[in-house]
């Protein structure tokens, strides 16, 4: 394992590089993404975690939509909901506190205010149901017998869809092209540490 583990960090970096600097140029980097997240998902089936292979090929299926089809965005965030519900019984298998009533509480509330502002539909309450079980799932991590290095990785998973909501969010112009260009710098790695945090 610590052999295939050093070849996926070794693929990974490189995959890594590559990706920034074809963004930096302007140029096409949506395959080499997502062949990074296809290579996440193969060293994951090499785990003995079924809930970590279930997630991640959730995620992958995920990205086919978002990122490579770049349609079907319903499906692709359904998809991510999928992986927080694994990851949240996950993190219950590991004795950390999963806050459930506390989530079904805030997500009312984030409703009704999406409600009162107008901007409530399907999408929307995905997309929020989403994030809120990502940030929820991230500071569940930091409880309970979960190692160190999948906390950094919700962490990081954060920041990327914070960056992403940026992206949707903000006019043309600089703040979008960095929120833009670090949603995937943030991304890739947190799903690196996801794989492997539990290598002994």
């Amino acid at each position: 394992m610590k052999t295939a583990k050093k070849a996926f960090l070794t693929v990974e970096s490189v995959i890594y590089v590559l990706f920034i600097l074809m963004d930096l140029k302007g140029l096409d980097s949506t395959y080499v993404k997502y062949a990074g997240m296809v290579f996440c998902f193969l060293y994951c089936l090499m785990g003995k975690y079924n809930y970590m292979k279930a997630a991640m090929f959730f995620t992958l299926l995920a990205d086919f939509f978002l990122l490579v089809l770049n349609d079907h965005y319903l499906i692709g965030v359904s998809s991510f909901i999928v992986v927080q519900m694994v990851y949240c019984l996950y993190l219950y298998t590991r004795s950390c506190s999963t806050y459930l009533p506390v989530r079904a509480v805030i997500y009312a509330v984030l409703l009704v205010a999406m409600y009162l502002k107008g901007e409530l539909d399907l999408f929307n309450a995905a997309v929020l149901f989403y994030f809120m079980n990502l940030t929820m799932n991230f500071i569940s991590s930091l409880s309970g017998d979960v190692s160190g290095l999948y906390s950094i990785g919700l962490f990081l998973f954060v920041l990327c869809d914070i960056c992403v909501g940026l992206h949707n969010l903000l006019p043309a112009g600089k703040p979008y092209d960095i929120a833009t260009f670090l949603m995937w710098v943030f991304y890739l790695p947190s799903q690196v540490l996801i794989s492997i945090h539990d290598d002994k």
